[in-house]
C-alpha cells in the first residue's frame, strides 16, 4: 500500500479522515526498511506490512502483504486481526500498541452481535471461494 493512499481514505465505522501508518516493514524503491513511524514515510514508499490508526477513535487496521484490510466493525475477522497484531506488537512504539491493544479489547465485543456473526460468516464463504495459493 502506498502511503500517498492514506489522505484518501476514510474510518469505515465513522466515516471520517484522518490516519497515521507504523511500518514494520516497507519498501522505497527497491530498498527494504523496518520499524518505520508516520514521519518518515515517504508518499511514494509501499507498505509492505504494518498497521495504520485512526487519528479520532484510534482504531487500529492491518497492512499484510501490501494490503490494507479497512473494514468496517461489523466485518472484521477478529482472530486475523488478532494474529497480524500479535507479529507487530513486539516490535511498535508505544502509540502503536495501545491503538492495537484498544483495537483488539473493542472487537470481541462488536463481533457478538448477529449482524457481525453473520458478516464473518459470508466473509469466510467468499474468502474461500477465492483462496488461491
Amino acid at each position: 500500500m502506498r502511503r500517498f493512499v492514506v489522505e484518501h481514505l476514510v474510518c469505515p465505522n465513522s466515516r471520517s479522515p484522518g490516519f497515521t501508518v507504523f511500518a514494520k516493514e516497507l519498501l522505497r524503491g527497491e530498498v527494504r526498511h523496518c520499524l518505520v513511524d508516520d514521519d518518515q514515510i515517504h508518499p511514494r514508499d509501499d507498505i509492505i506490512e504494518g498497521v495504520l490508526i485512526h487519528d479520532t477513535s484510534g482504531r487500529a487496521y492491518p497492512i499484510r502483504g501490501g494490503v490494507l484490510s479497512l473494514l468496517s466493525d461489523d466485518d472484521i475477522d477478529n482472530q486475523a486481526y488478532a494474529d497480524h497484531f500479535a507479529e507487530l506488537l513486539p516490535s511498535c512504539p508505544l502509540h502503536v500498541a495501545k491503538a492495537i491493544r484498544r483495537t483488539l479489547e473493542h472487537s470481541p465485543r462488536q463481533q457478538q452481535s448477529t449482524e457481525g456473526q453473520w458478516h464473518k460468516a459470508e466473509m469466510r464463504y467468499y474468502d474461500a471461494a477465492v483462496d488461491t495459493p
